[in-house]
């Protein structure tokens, strides 16, 4: 599902979660892999801070984590020289398949990462490896 388009919509959708849950929310930069423009990064940025501002409103505690984390704790290898993004990708979904085949036909590019974030923060809060 794509991210809403306003901050009510951020905010409708986060009120939806049980606020005895823990988030982690992947850490952003401006910078995000490539040179970017100013409108993108502040795109990036704003929905970042609605996410932030709709977990604390809604009383979801949360952490952030970077993305090398993230990916180094769930056995993502970083990034090879020269790799696209979209193989990049399709790695990360690859590795969300293997951990969930039976999800295998709602795992996209786009929400791999989600599910990859998802995974880790479940795995450290049972105790079982990534």
């Amino acid at each position: 599902q794509n991210m809403p388009t306003d901050e009510k919509g951020v905010y409708d959708a986060i009120e939806l979660f049980p606020n005895n849950h823990m988030v982690y929310l992947e850490l952003v930069q401006g910078y995000i892999g490539r040179k970017s423009t100013g409108p993108s990064a502040f795109k990036l940025g704003n929905n970042y801070g609605q996410l932030r501002a709709s977990l604390y409103a809604n009383g979801i505690s949360f952490q952030t984590i970077s993305p090398s984390h993230w990916q180094r704790q769930v056995g993502v290898e970083p990034r090879e020289k020269g790799e696209t993004k979209s193989r990049f990708k399709s790695r990360l979904k690859q590795l969300a398949i293997d951990k969930y085949p039976y999800a295998e036909k709602i795992i996209t590019k786009q929400t791999c990462d989600a599910l990859l974030l998802a995974h880790l923060l479940m795995s450290e809060t049972t105790g079982r490896k990534p």
